[in-house]
């Protein structure tokens, strides 16, 4: 019989393994991700993208009233939307000062400390939509990725929606800005030039943790100040390896919200698949 998500016992905080047997990838995000001074920084995000938008009210009428995992959820950007469409909600961060910076803002006991290659606080089929927002799969390793992508495949009910995005290799997003084709000269241009300067002596001492592999690549693009090491995967290969995992009727949607086979203009792609 399939359990509900409020009669799960209470079990205490995800148990990480110890920083030292940890890839260098791992390490690296998740100091960062740890600090509070980065909470701070997404606890003031509030807005949804355009393209988490356009789906999010596409499959609203299947999602409404139905049990929800909202992943990764940094301060809680996407807490107030999704929690508005049902009670049964539940949000999950491997930072415990994310976590804290979330409960901050919404007073709810169904905000965990938990990381999403070890869900093993929830059963099996326990919810029917899981988001994972703002490319928050591209922060581990790809076999931690698989592993994550399995665990929310378990914890998903069967013909359950499972959405996230992830960056696209085939976009300019690991480019310096004065790379990217979509540069315009501003206000705003310009202090990302300069910023992305003077902060090019540590993206010169990450690069030596990069990796390109035929499926995805692991680079370190200017996110923080280039202090992060990010996954990048094309349309069709992220769309395989979901395949590989048994997610079935997979779409990929551009910066807009339109459906796209190939993108080379958004700097990362939105997906939608069904287990």
């Amino acid at each position: 019989m399939r359990r509900q998500v409020g009669e799960l016992d209470v079990m205490s905080e995800y148990r990480s393994v110890p920083a030292t047997e940890r890839p260098a990838m791992d390490q690296i995000n998740r100091a960062m991700y740890t600090k509070d001074s980065v909470a701070t920084v997404f606890a003031w995000a509030r807005i949804l993208q355009e393209s988490e938008r356009v789906i999010l009210t596409m499959i609203e009428p299947e999602i409404r009233g139905k049990s929800i995992l909202d992943i990764g959820i940094g301060g809680g950007r996407t807490t107030r939307f999704l929690s508005g469409l049902t009670t049964r909600y539940v949000g999950i961060d491997y930072s415990p000062a994310m976590v804290e910076a979330a409960r901050r803002s919404f007073a709810m006991f169904s905000i965990y400390c938990c990381d999403a290659r070890d869900m093993r606080r929830f059963p099996d089929d326990a919810f029917d939509f899981i988001l994972f927002s703002f490319n928050g799969l591209d922060y581990m390793p790809h076999a931690d990725r698989l592993t994550a992508l399995r665990e929310i495949y378990r914890v998903l009910a069967p013909a359950g929606l499972f959405m996230f995005s992830s960056h696209n290799r085939s976009g300019d997003a690991a480019k310096a800005p004065w790379n990217q084709r979509s540069r315009q000269l501003s206000l705003r241009f310009t202090k990302a030039c300069i910023k992305a300067m003077a902060a090019m002596p540590r993206h010169w001492r990450m690069r030596r943790h990069e990796i390109r592999e035929n499926e995805y690549a692991i680079l370190n693009d200017s996110a923080l100040g280039y202090s992060l090491m990010t996954y990048y995967i094309d349309v069709s290969s992220q769309i395989a390896q979901l395949a590989s995992v048994g997610f079935v009727d997979a779409r990929a949607f551009d910066a807009l919200g339109r459906v796209t086979t190939e993108d080379r203009e958004s700097l990362w792609v939105h997906y939608l698949a069904r287990k």
